[in-house]
């Protein structure tokens, strides 16, 4: 009889003479084991009564609720009067999602909410004596991806180059761009959803690794590509770099049937102009464990794979409105965690 919403509230179902009482609301965090009380305690006081009253809304959504693209939402609606008021969901102008919502006493769960779902959402409690209701907008957000990133490859010292990386996700979006740790561009707050890092009359020492960072509110995602720079020495006498003004790449070929595939003709005609064929294998998205109030561990990992080798890790974070930070400490190629201390509450 007793639900605990994702908000924190507790909704207590039939309730009878026996739920009286004093109710405290206690929060814990399991990682760092803390456990903390609620300043104030909560008085029920169930009466027996048979007086006609009109719906009472006690909890309903908030006149906006957000929603990450993909997930689930409950959008809460508890009332109260006599005789027991019936609650009932609608969408203004549609539908309620088709085989993807479910109605759990007063509150509605959303499943899997798509783009479609957007829209105003009416909870409306009627019995004998009247009715209330309470409408919420819910906005379906996303985290953003990389729909095309930088791609691989080779120029000749002196020669240009031009990284671009596209994301997708609700905006604004921020682009930062990272060679070799360390931030050479950054982006904040943009309605655009394309970032481009020129390089012109590039030198040996901009070869490296590009990371091309899209973030929003709600998450950040990366991708990444590796610069190799030839020296202008010999250049014209070799076949592999005399045509080599502008970066060319071993390109990944989308297959639009959906499984990913490479196109074997476009991979072996990049090899052919190219002569290069790089590799990179990024470790995976890092895991992060709250240690105390001002430190985190970060973890992460690496696949197998057959890719170039790892020289070192970098570990960067990002304070709410604030840039970018780099850790300046080299992690080794077999630590696979680190932990960033002195951060900041708030």
């Amino acid at each position: 009889r007793y639900r605990l919403m994702s908000s924190g509230d507790l909704h207590v179902l039939d309730v009878s003479l026996s739920d009286s009482g004093v109710y405290q609301c206690v929060a814990h965090n399991p990682f760092v084991g803390e456990m903390v009380k609620a300043n104030h305690k909560v008085i029920l006081e169930v009466q027996n009564t048979t007086n006609v009253s009109s719906p009472v809304l006690s909890a309903f959504p908030e006149p906006t609720t957000s929603v990450v693209l993909g997930s689930n939402v409950t959008l809460e609606c508890v009332a109260h009067g006599f005789p027991p008021p019936q609650i009932t969901w609608t969408k203004k102008n549609g539908h309620l999602p088709y085989h993807r919502n479910y109605q759990d006493t007063g509150n509605l769960l959303l499943f899997g909410v798509l783009e479609q779902d957007r829209g105003t959402y009416t909870c409306s409690a009627n019995n004998s004596a009247g009715f209330v209701r309470a409408e919420t907008a819910l906005e379906v957000e996303e985290v953003p991806q990389i729909v095309k990133g930088p791609q691989n490859g080779y120029v000749q010292e002196g020669g240009d180059v031009k990284l671009d990386c596209e994301a997708r996700g609700s905006l604004p979006l921020s682009f930062t761009w990272i060679h070799n740790g360390r931030v050479v561009s950054e982006i904040r707050h943009t309605t655009s959803n394309e970032s481009s890092l020129v390089l012109s009359n590039i030198v040996r020492k901009q070869a490296g690794i590009y990371q091309c960072f899209a973030s929003n509110k709600l998450d950040t995602t990366y991708a990444v590509s590796e610069v190799k720079v030839l020296p202008k020495e010999g250049a014209s006498s070799s076949s592999e770099t005399s045509n080599a003004k502008e970066i060319k790449l071993e390109k990944f070929i989308p297959d639009h049937r959906g499984n990913g595939e490479r196109n074997e003709t476009k991979k072996n005609d990049a090899k052919q102009s190219t002569g290069v064929a790089v590799k990179l294998v990024p470790p995976s998205k890092p895991d992060v464990t709250q240690l105390s109030e001002k430190s985190v561990l970060v973890r992460w990992k690496v696949p197998k794979n057959s890719g170039l080798s790892i020289l070192f890790f970098k570990v960067q974070y990002k304070p709410a409105g604030n840039p970018w930070i780099t850790v300046d400490n080299e992690i080794g190629p077999n630590v696979w965690s680190y932990t960033v201390s002195k951060l900041k509450t708030g």
